[in-house]
């Protein structure tokens, strides 16, 4: 009887190491973002320097993004996709990602996902 509980402690104490090292491994595999690298969730804004960034929408793996010049009052809006770089207001924006997310709230501010972007001031 006393064997079977060490053996069982011992399983268990494995089984937790295990669990450790698979935690770790994939989390060092997941690197932090470089600085300059943003993410604006659908219905919210952020701002960077002298923009606002806001995201209106999600669809197709694509997004419709918002910029607004606090300068000048001007405002763009431009519809991009993972991969792209767009050039808006003295800024250069390349777009890491773009996740929709499902989420069965209507109501506004309502998250229904992200888009990831490196901004970097030309």
């Amino acid at each position: 009887m006393k064997k079977k509980k060490i053996f069982i402690g011992l399983a268990i104490l494995i089984a937790g190491l295990i669990v450790i090292l698979v935690g770790y491994g994939i989390w060092s595999n997941n690197p932090p973002d470089p600085a300059g690298t943003e993410t604006v969730t659908q219905g919210t804004q952020m701002h960077y320097g002298n923009i606002n960034v806001s995201l209106s929408n999600i669809e197709n793996d694509s997004a419709l993004i918002d910029f607004y010049n606090n300068e000048t009052d001007a405002s763009i809006q431009k519809q991009v996709k993972v991969g792209d770089t767009i050039d808006v207001f003295g800024y250069s924006i390349e777009i890491k990602s773009v996740k929709e997310v499902v989420n069965p709230s209507i109501l506004p501010g309502s998250n229904h996902g992200y888009v990831k972007f490196f901004i970097n001031k030309q």
